[in-house]
């Protein structure tokens, strides 16, 4: 059982007074869902299966008379680790049913991960493949079975079940005939699901979410969005990340949409797919419409029925903005984390005249501060660490009060350790991390990138990082193609240091006074020429359209210098 929590009392009454945490389950959403939208389509995925909720109700329905039979009571966990299967969603909606708390597993996670994290939510049942994408994952488990003492039973789904005591088919279980329902009791303020997630200070932690985080969460992100019933999302990310699991899955099922799952990401694939199932909106990381603009752009092809698709992970680019609307699609930079899932977001109205500058405000009922190392507001324009706190802000780290405490303060802000600006407006723009500062001799540098799977660059930045660094040095990068800069996003934030690029960069430059020396035909905020001198505050990363409220606008191509 599951009972560590950390809630701030006056925030949990302003919470409940004003609507935002009601006592309904995501349990009781289904219900409801099921009763409103019996025979539309909830779940497809790449694999043939194809689930309406009516369908989906009943395969869970068996899958939670099974999890009973195991001896699983309201709290404990299930342990699931599934690729990108309608699978994943039976066992979390059975989850519901049972009242069990659902922790599903990165398919990365090898033996030490699994004992550690299976033996922290002291799991009862884990539910896992055969074998997928080259790894065997049945005799994974199995190999660690016994030194994780709660575990009673493990599931395999897809391939041959392997031999043994306690493992059980999945198909075993859908084919019996026992779906009777128990009536269970939660309340919106229990514990709903742990998602696991890896910091720069600790190992592995498990993010723990009630009903009501992940509820409000997703009823106010599909409003603000304008979603119906009508929408179709098309979901390519793993689904035991928040972005899969909070907007793939939770989000179409509270307003009776579909969802379509692509197991494995492969860009022609994702346009079919996306094409034959009418999809309306998606939602990844930066490198998936990269891929998905570029593939279109140079292989052909159109995706007539997606009006919309949600950034995150990486700042978003306003040539990206525009390239995207070319085929019609309006390119929404989002920002969040498992801990305080995407609670900013641009609004799709407001996109194409962003166009990239910001990460964008928040929803509503969701607070958000920028603040200095002393926990100080700092005024627009400056740089400081993003703070949030709102009704979907989660409830602490499983069993680690000590970093709870560090992340959650007493007053429920959560400290994301991400940097950012905030603009007048209330808007703000992620730059990096904080703990990614280095500081020599009075100069502080902070340099962030997303960089692809297997990139040079990230040696590259590794080693550079390691530097000692001062005023005298020169940093070079070279050799850098345009694809890979297209899929890196840089952010520096610098005072009194040279720095030297050859290629194509996007960067945000804080500091004042400085001079950018180029190569190659560029246009940097109103100039055209090889040059600019730019004195206000923040510079960078969209195309040039002028100087706009203190931002010099410009997509810095063939950076050869940047000097004070």
């Amino acid at each position: 059982m599951i009972d560590e929590m950390k809630i701030n009392a006056i925030q949990r009454e302003k919470y409940l007074s004003e609507g935002y945490w009601k006592d309904i389950t995501l349990l009781d959403c289904w219900k409801e869902s099921v009763k409103k939208y019996s025979e539309r389509e909830y779940v497809v995925d790449d694999r043939g299966n194809r689930y309406t909720y009516r369908q989906m109700d009943e395969a869970a329905s068996k899958v939670a008379a099974f999890l009973r039979k195991q001896g699983v009571l309201p709290g404990d966990a299930v342990s699931f680790q599934l690729p990108i299967w309608s699978e994943f969603v039976v066992v979390t909606i059975a989850c519901f049913m049972t009242g069990a708390v659902a922790h599903p597993i990165a398919m990365s996670y090898e033996e030490k991960e699994l004992i550690r994290s299976m033996n922290l939510t002291e799991s009862k049942v884990y539910f896992g493949p055969s074998f997928f994408h080259k790894t065997d994952y049945a005799s994974r488990i199995l190999a660690v079975r016994e030194r994780i003492p709660s575990l009673s039973c493990v599931v395999i789904v897809g391939g041959e079940k392997p031999e043994g005591n306690g493992v059980l088919a999945f198909t075993e279980i859908m084919d019996q005939a026992d779906t009777e329902k128990q009536e269970i009791r939660r309340t919106g303020e229990d514990l709903a699901l742990i998602l696991c997630t890896s910091g720069t200070t600790s190992g592995t932690k498990g993010v723990l979410l009630t009903h009501n985080n992940i509820r409000y969460s997703e009823e106010v992100f599909t409003r603000e969005l304008g979603l119906t019933s009508e929408d179709i999302m098309f979901m390519p990310a793993p689904l035991n990340h928040a972005t899969g699991f909070h907007h793939g899955l939770i989000a179409p099922m509270l307003i009776g949409a579909k969802v379509v799952l692509q197991q494995k990401y492969r860009c022609r694939e994702a346009i079919d797919l996306m094409n034959r199932e009418r999809c309306t909106f998606s939602m990844g990381a930066t490198p998936f419409i990269y891929d998905i603009l570029r593939e279109l752009e140079n292989g052909g092809g159109e995706l007539p029925f997606l009006k919309l698709y949600l950034c995150g992970g990486a700042p978003v680019p306003g040539y990206m903005v525009r390239k995207a609307w070319s085929f019609g699609i309006l390119l929404c930079e989002v920002y969040g984390s498992t801990e305080s899932v995407p609670h900013v977001f641009v609004r799709p109205d407001e996109a194409l005249e962003l166009n990239g500058t910001t990460s964008g405000r928040p929803v509503e009922g969701v607070q958000i501060r920028v603040v200095d190392d002393e926990g100080n507001d700092v005024p627009p324009g400056v740089p400081g660490e993003e703070l949030s706190r709102g009704p979907n802000v989660f409830v602490g780290y499983l069993k680690d009060k000590k970093i709870t405490d560090s992340a959650l303060d007493d007053d429920g802000w959560f400290h994301s350790g991400d940097l950012c600006v905030m603009d007048e407006a209330g808007n703000i723009r992620i730059i990096g991390r904080k703990k990614d500062m280095i500081v020599r001799s009075e100069i502080a540098l902070f340099i962030f990138s997303s960089f692809p799977p297997n990139n040079s660059l990230l040696k590259r930045k590794r080693s550079f990082k390691l530097n000692a660094l001062r005023k005298s040095e020169r940093f070079f990068f070279s050799n850098i193609s345009f694809s890979e800069i297209l899929d890196l996003s840089a952010n520096i934030v610098l005072c009194g240091i040279s720095i030297s690029f050859k290629g194509i960069v996007s960067c945000t430059i804080f500091s004042s006074g400085i001079t950018f020396s180029t190569i190659g035909s560029t246009t940097i905020g109103s100039s055209t020429t090889g040059s600019c001198t730019c004195t206000t505050s923040i510079v960078g990363d969209t195309s040039g359209a002028g100087c706009t409220s203190g931002i010099c606008k410009g997509l810095l191509t063939g950076i050869e210098s940047i000097s004070r």
